[in-house]
C-alpha cells in the first residue's frame, strides 16, 4: 500500500465516527510560527499536536470542531496530529466549517503548517487568513479572507470577498502527495506563499506566488495587523 492509499485509509477510520456529513479528514500535525522573520530579532514558535487539549491561545471561531480528535503517532504510521473533518457544506445545511486558529497581531511574521491530506472531489483543507473570526469562507461581506488550501489538483490561494471567489494562483502536485508543508511569509503589507511536500528538505520551498496585497489586516498605519490564521477544512460543491 503506497502512503497516498495508506492515508486515505487511515482519515477513513479516523473519521468513521465522526457526525459529519462527509467522510474525509484533514490532519494537522504541526504550527510554527516565527516573528519576524529572517532577522536577528526571530522568535520561533513551534506547536506540534500531542494531543487534542489545545492551549489557550486556540480560538474556535465556529465553535467546538464536531468530529475533532487526535491522532496518535504509531511505529507503523507517520500519521499524527489533530484531525479535522470535512463536513458538507450547502446552502440550506446547518453545518459549520472545521476551523481552529490563533490571533496574530504582529507586522513581521511566518507561518508554517504540516498537514496530512488527500481530498476527494469537493474536499478543501489548509491554512485560513481573516480579518476577524468569521467562521466560514463568505462571499457577503467587505472583509476579504484568503485561503491557502490543498485541493484535488494540487494547491491554491482564494479569496473571498463581496465580489465573490477569485484564485490568485493555483499549482499542480503529483497524485502520490498526501504529506504537504505550506508556509506564508508576511511582511506588512504583503505576503507570499510557498509549499513544499514529502521527501523534500526541510529548505526546498517552491513559490506558489508572491508579494500579494493584505493591507486589509490593518485599517491605518498606526494600528498593528489583527489577523485570525489557522486551520480550515470543508466539503463543498463550489469548491
Amino acid at each position: 500500500m503506497n502512503l497516498r492509499s495508506f492515508v486515505i485509509f487511515m482519515t477513513a477510520l479516523i473519521c468513521a465516527g465522526c457526525t459529519s456529513t462527509h467522510e474525509n479528514c484533514a490532519v494537522f500535525s504541526q504550527f510554527a510560527f516565527e516573528e519576524n522573520f529572517g532577522s536577528e530579532e526571530s522568535k520561533p514558535d513551534t506547536t506540534v499536536f500531542s494531543s487534542q487539549t489545545l492551549g489557550p491561545e486556540w480560538l474556535f471561531p465556529n465553535g467546538p470542531v464536531k468530529g475533532m480528535t487526535y491522532v496518535d503517532e504509531r511505529p507503523q504510521t507517520i500519521v499524527h496530529g489533530i484531525s479535522l473533518p470535512c463536513p458538507n457544506i450547502t446552502p440550506d445545511s446547518r453545518c459549520t466549517a472545521s476551523y481552529v486558529g490563533r490571533r496574530i497581531q504582529q507586522r513581521q511574521f511566518a507561518i508554517m503548517i504540516e498537514m496530512f491530506f488527500a481530498p476527494a472531489k469537493g474536499d478543501v483543507a489548509g491554512l485560513l487568513i481573516s480579518r476577524d473570526a468569521s467562521g466560514s469562507l463568505n462571499t457577503d461581506g467587505s472583509k476579504p479572507q484568503y485561503f491557502f488550501c490543498r485541493i484535488p489538483a494540487g494547491l491554491a490561494l482564494r479569496r473571498f470577498d463581496d465580489k465573490g471567489i477569485d484564485t490568485l494562483a493555483e499549482t499542480e502536485l503529483p497524485d502520490y502527495v498526501t504529506r504537504v508543508y505550506l508556509r506564508m511569509e508576511y511582511n506588512e503589507p504583503t505576503c507570499s506563499f510557498f509549499y513544499r511536500y514529502e521527501g523534500s528538505g526541510p529548505d526546498d520551498w517552491t513559490s506558489v506566488i508572491e508579494d500579494v496585497d493584505l493591507a486589509f489586516l490593518s485599517s491605518n498605519d498606526e494600528e498593528s495587523p489583527d489577523a485570525i490564521i489557522g486551520f480550515y477544512a470543508e466539503h463543498s460543491s463550489s469548491s
